[in-house]
């Protein structure tokens, strides 16, 4: 009776025994499936970042394509590089093209030439800071900072030092560090199209941006066509205004499953071609 009691207990030990080893077995099957899992997702998501870097340089190259294909003796919002572009399925996932022109806003960089402020540029920007209200605080230390007596002394290297300099955030669409110093008046916004003289209203400007959506500017003189416009007001613009740009950014975002990427780039557009003369991503 005493050995078949024994018997019975080393095989409830047994038996436990083997539970406890599947229980481990069972966890450690568990514990490796779960690795193996998240080391996929991890090299599946690093293949669609890499993929999604990859469209994303694409889609600056067709912008740089659509640039040279335009002809640069006149530029306006109704050519192709300016018109907005869908979404491009492409390779499993899309690219989000955007181009923008730069010559149509205001060069900061130029304001101070030869260590004078420019006078004609000088007015268009303060009467920028002027309808937004905002000269009195920011004008004046912005030209101190640019100027010969300055310890920087230097131009902005980038469009982010610019928007970080104190009240220049809420203008950064209407400035530029990359330009001729001449402002396209067939892609300037609303608010530097009135900047261009003091004898453009709001009202005027926007006379003047109806006007160039059907019948883009060949030359400065043209403005003339715009009711209200004057001759002392086209030689004011002619003095700063132009008809043509040479520098644009491009903006692409491409996406691949969860996956986003951006490259920018500010392209200069020459005679012998393209230049890029700034460039921004990550991979």
């Amino acid at each position: 009776m005493l050995k078949s009691e024994n018997m019975l207990n080393q095989r409830g030990v047994a038996l436990i025994l083997v539970l406890i080893v599947i229980a481990l077995l069972s966890v450690l099957i568990i514990e490796f499936n779960y690795i193996s899992r998240v080391e996929s997702s991890i090299v599946g998501n690093w293949e669609n970042e890499r993929r999604a870097y990859f469209l994303a340089k694409g889609g600056v190259n067709l912008g740089i394509y659509l640039l040279k294909m335009d002809d640069p003796r006149n530029d306006s919002l109704i050519e192709d590089w300016a018109k907005a572009i869908p979404p491009l399925p492409v390779d499993g996932g899309s690219i989000q093209l955007e181009i923008s022109d730069e010559d149509g806003k205001i060069n900061v960089n130029r304001l101070i030439e030869k260590g004078k402020l420019s006078s004609r540029l000088g007015e268009v920007t303060t009467r920028l800071f002027q309808i937004f209200d905002i000269e009195p605080r920011v004008f004046p230390p912005l030209l101190d900072y640019l100027g010969e007596d300055s310890i920087a002394h230097e131009p902005f290297d980038t469009k982010g030092e610019l928007s970080e300099f104190p009240g220049l955030s809420e203008l950064i669409d209407f400035l530029t560090i990359y330009s001729s110093g001449r402002i396209n008046i067939n892609t300037a916004p609303l608010p530097v199209i009135q900047c261009l003289s003091d004898k453009i209203t709001e009202e005027l400007a926007q006379s003047i941006i109806d006007y160039r959506s059907d019948t883009p500017f060949r030359n400065v003189g043209q403005l003339n066509g715009v009711p209200g416009v004057s001759d002392d007001l086209v030689k004011d613009v002619n003095k700063i205004g132009t008809v043509k740009s040479r520098f644009f950014t491009v903006k692409s975002i491409a996406s691949v499953g969860e996956s986003r990427k951006e490259v920018i780039a500010v392209i200069e557009r020459t005679k012998k071609g393209v230049d890029i003369v700034y460039w921004r991503s990550g991979l």
